[in-house]
């Protein structure tokens, strides 16, 4: 079955919206999409297309530090434990009225800047 169309409101003023697609993390289709770097700041690397929901529980989970080094293919990130109990939790809530919480530990590393 597929999802229902979800309208992000940074483009409600938009007529059309050309970001909609299938999210390569959860899969989910005919939502808004961005490109992500799976290394981030580095603008080299491979880009995948990911929801808004997947890329904050992406940032949430791991510090960039980790992605670079241990989740730097769709699939590595595909397999992480958490990103799969994350996947799983996501496809059962209302589209609309997703948010994500930042990890203890990613906290503190944010905080060692």
């Amino acid at each position: 079955m597929k999802q229902p169309i979800v309208w992000n409101p940074r483009f409600e003023n938009q007529k059309y919206n050309p970001h909609l697609g299938c999210c390569q993390i959860c899969e989910r289709e005919n939502i808004h999409v961005e490109d992500h770097h799976l290394i981030p700041k580095d603008k080299r690397s491979e880009k995948i297309k990911v929801c808004q929901p997947c890329a904050d529980q992406i940032h949430t989970l791991f510090t960039n530090v980790e992605l670079a080094q241990n989740y730097n293919t769709l699939e590595k990130l595909k397999s992480s434990p958490q990103i799969q109990k994350f996947v799983k939790w996501l496809r059962k809530q209302n589209p609309e009225h997703i948010k994500v919480r930042e990890s203890h530990h990613v906290k503190k590393w944010r905080r060692r800047k």
